[in-house]
């Protein structure tokens, strides 16, 4: 018996299958397509602002955008094999999203006031280990055998070992979400004031809370032998390709080029906190 989910992301691909694969990359590539339009402004306003903090979820916005490009690109080959480019591509895009996620994670646990270069690169530093050890451990499971993300057929599925299932698909949306859970439940808690007091925020909260859910309730029956599995946690795979860049975009990053005012009040703030003197103690260091 063929579970059509599973034929979707194994079988060659078809006139139907491919173009079901172009209107499900159409918002990928329309925030692709945004971010090349407003990169001339979104850049001076960067560097007018000199934010590290912004500038980096930018660039890496750029980045993850890019092999969004690169993974529609090879999904559309006219084979569906599960070859090492193709797998690669997949494990680097999932790991430039989960950086941002970690990263974004660590800078509301630091309360959102961290500022300077050093604390950047230090919220950086330990979101890029945090990341690369993701890399590794699903890399591991990758490259010997033990799950198969792509060209699986039924038989080989029922093969893979539920333990195996359970920790490359189960786990890190289980701990993503207890975190975010967490998180969302501060502003009912004493530690209310760690969260900035922005509607967004929580939208984007409640937002990875969902999505995690519903990965989580995906890779659960991938790990009981369900196949329909894959339909759930292929919803919520495109979901977070798709719509996770934006969705951080518009929490951190919109309100921020679109008014001009509070780009030129930060300007000015930085200018007489410098003309006094406020950072000399840091230029020593």
């Amino acid at each position: 018996m063929h579970h059509p989910c599973l034929e979707f992301f194994s079988a060659p691909n078809t006139w139907w299958i491919i173009s079901i694969e172009l209107i499900l990359e159409i918002p990928a590539l329309a925030f692709l397509g945004f971010l090349f339009y407003t990169a001339r402004e979104s850049i001076r306003k960067l560097t007018q602002s000199n934010c590290p903090i912004l500038t980096t979820y930018y660039a890496m916005l750029w980045f993850v955008s890019g092999f969004n490009l690169i993974r529609a690109s090879i999904d559309l080959s006219p084979e569906k094999g599960g070859s090492a480019l193709r797998t690669g591509v997949w494990l680097w895009t999932v790991g430039g999203l989960f950086f941002l996620e970690v990263s974004v994670v660590l800078l509301l646990a630091q309360g959102y006031l961290i500022s300077g270069r050093k604390a950047m690169l230090q919220t950086g530093l330990t979101a890029g280990i945090i990341t690369i050890l993701l890399l590794i451990y699903k890399g591991m499971f990758l490259w010997l055998g033990w799950i198969e993300v792509y060209g699986v057929s039924e038989s080989n599925y029922m093969k893979q070992t539920q333990v195996a299932k359970f920790f490359f698909w189960c786990l890190k949306p289980l701990v993503c979400l207890v975190v975010y859970s967490v998180i969302l439940a501060l502003p009912h808690t004493r530690w209310r004031e760690v969260l900035p007091a922005r509607p967004s925020f929580q939208r984007y909260i409640g937002f990875l809370v969902g999505l995690n859910f519903f990965t989580l309730l995906g890779a659960s029956l991938l790990t009981a032998d369900v196949t329909q599995g894959y339909c759930v946690y292929g919803v919520c795979a495109w979901v977070y390709f798709s719509l996770y860049p934006p969705a951080l975009y518009l929490t951190f990053l919109f309100d921020f080029f679109q008014n001009e005012e509070m780009l030129a009040l930060d300007e000015a703030y930085y200018s007489e906190m410098k003309d006094a003197g406020y950072f000399e103690e840091d230029d020593e260091v």
